[in-house]
């Protein structure tokens, strides 16, 4: 890719380069959604990659757009009035990095005809301490998750702003850290959330009020509001 923060140019070249792999689309009713972002640690050639993708589906006069934030999340169905919300949901929590170009929509393999970039109110990169930011450049690791369903469980009692006010780049690190603090502090509520099907209304309450705590805490040490 070429050094640079001109999003025509990127998007020009991530375009030939799916021409190139023949990648076509043919709906017209449902469309992919790819958030592409750049990659530049300073070492390495220029990369870019998609950073979130999901399925935009036409419902009536209105869209649903289905996603997954995290691998520990369940998929979700978000739905908007118009494309323009799509575009300003997608660049609101994924538009978090001061340093190169912004974040490039498409729809299939085209710029979503609605793009543009928002003021900028998000919490970015630059935000972190500087041993922070070397640590998520690096790459964060993960926490361990031994059983993905008792994690989306656990995960849903936490508030969807939340999830969402993550910035991507640590959110995986943050929800899956998360979940193994939860079942080594408190094994024993860790264990009915390993139970198959749902978890009961007091354990169900004790678990919100702990993972929710967590995030507070959290969104509080690095100034998330």
């Amino acid at each position: 890719m070429s050094k640079t923060e001109d999003t025509n140019i990127l998007a020009g070249e991530i375009q030939k380069d799916w021409e190139k792999k023949q990648i076509a689309f043919h709906g017209d009713k449902i469309h992919m959604i790819s958030l592409f972002m750049v990659m530049d640690d300073g070492k390495n050639p220029v990369q870019e990659f998609i950073g979130h993708t999901g399925v935009l589906l036409e419902d009536g006069d209105g869209y649903l757009f289905v996603e997954k934030l995290a691998f520990e999340m369940p998929y979700q169905f978000v739905k908007f009035t118009n494309r323009q919300e799509v575009n300003d949901y997608l660049m609101g929590y994924y538009d978090k990095d001061l340093e190169g170009a912004k974040p490039i929509i498409f729809e299939d393999n085209h710029v979503l005809p609605e793009y543009r970039v928002l003021e900028d109110t998000n919490m970015k990169l630059s935000d972190f301490s500087s041993e922070e930011q070397k640590e998520i450049k690096e790459g964060l690791s993960e926490g361990v998750v031994d059983d993905k369903e008792a994690a989306k469980k656990i995960l849903a009692l936490v508030p969807e702003e939340y999830i969402k006010k993550i910035p991507f780049f640590v959110r995986s690190h943050a929800t899956s850290k998360t979940i193994e603090k939860i079942a080594k502090e408190h094994p024993d509520l860790y264990a009915y959330a390993k139970k198959e099907g749902e978890i009961s209304n007091e354990q169900k309450e004790q678990l919100k009020s702990i993972v929710v705590g967590i995030f507070q805490e959290r969104m509080e040490k690095h100034r998330i509001q």
